[in-house]
């Protein structure tokens, strides 16, 4: 159970920080990090890594889906330490993440 409130509280961050992100800087603007080394760039991506498979929603969609479930399986069937299986379920929140966007 604690691996899934782990990754149910990676998505709610995952989420929050991208709504931050919307309402904070304009698509195709950036703001300062560290001023001089790191800014942070609001890019919209239809796809995968670079636009990959842009406009292959499903796609995308079941991979997310066929991900999550093998980590799902993988925390509760494998014999991971605590820690790689939190480090799974943060893994989990990305996938659930990529699936809502």
């Amino acid at each position: 159970m604690l691996y899934i409130i782990i990754a149910v509280l990676a998505v709610a961050l995952d989420q929050l920080f991208k709504y931050f992100i919307t309402i904070t800087i304009t698509a195709g603007n950036q703001i300062p990090l560290i001023p001089g080394i790191i800014h942070l760039t609001y890019l919209e991506n239809t796809g995968a890594a670079f636009s990959f498979l842009s406009g292959m929603r499903w796609i995308l969609a079941a991979i997310s889906v066929i991900c999550a479930v093998v980590i799902l399986v993988i925390i509760f069937k494998a014999r991971f330490g605590r820690g790689g299986k939190i480090l799974l379920s943060l893994v989990l929140g990305g996938a659930v993440g990529n699936l809502i966007d």
